[in-house]
């Protein structure tokens, strides 16, 4: 009787074992978040896109670290109307140098990436 009790124990036990990694593969969901430069108007736009389609940035806030030298520059991102982000108007902004833009999006994903402003 012994036997049989440790045997359904152990059973119940890989069972359960078997439905929580079940319950965790259905839960991973990686999203894959890339920004994408527009740099036909004044100052450059940025988009951060998932699988090739624009993200909304209502909410988002962002940032434009210009790099010139040995010397770093934060400059404010404002998202626009076009699920875009922007400098702020009139914002200063350097060409010809190597910056990194970063987005954290209003549900706290976060997407950076380096870019040259040209």
């Amino acid at each position: 009787m012994k036997k049989v009790t440790v045997i359904l124990a152990l059973v119940a036990a890989l069972s359960a074992g078997d439905a929580a990694w079940a319950h965790l593969e259905h839960q991973d969901v990686i999203r894959v978040l890339e920004l994408e430069m527009d740099n036909t108007a004044k100052t450059p736009v940025f988009y951060v896109l998932m699988g090739g389609q624009k993200v909304p940035t209502a909410g988002a806030v962002g940032f434009l670290t210009v790099r010139l030298g040995d010397k770093t520059r934060d400059i404010e991102l404002v998202p626009t109307g076009i699920n875009g982000m922007r400098v702020r108007p009139n914002g200063p902004i350097e060409h010809g140098v190597s910056s990194r833009v970063t987005v954290t999006l209003a549900d706290k994903q976060v997407v950076s990436e380096e870019f040259m402003i040209k």
